[in-house]
């Protein structure tokens, strides 16, 4: 997981990832070993910059969401 995010982190660089559902409910289990492997496998350039936390949402509401935020995000591009 934590290549797969560098490879991401590559791409899109973010300021910050979110994981949530079973992922964030493990909390030190695998947030520790991810993140270890994430900045192992970053670009240099990224390295110790992009922070790893758990999502604050409901699980079943991150889906809902996120749909609601892309066809905003749509919306207001269309002007």
């Amino acid at each position: 997981m934590g290549l797969a995010l560098a490879n991401v982190s590559a791409i899109t660089s973010p300021h910050t990832i979110f994981l949530f559902g079973g992922l964030a409910k493990a909390k030190e289990f695998i947030f520790k070993p991810v993140k270890n492997n994430m900045e192992k496998n970053l670009l240099n350039v990224f390295r110790d910059k992009i922070e790893l936390k758990p999502s604050l949402l409901a699980d079943n509401e991150a889906a809902i969401k996120g749909a609601a935020a892309l066809a905003w995000n749509e919306i207001l591009n269309t002007k």
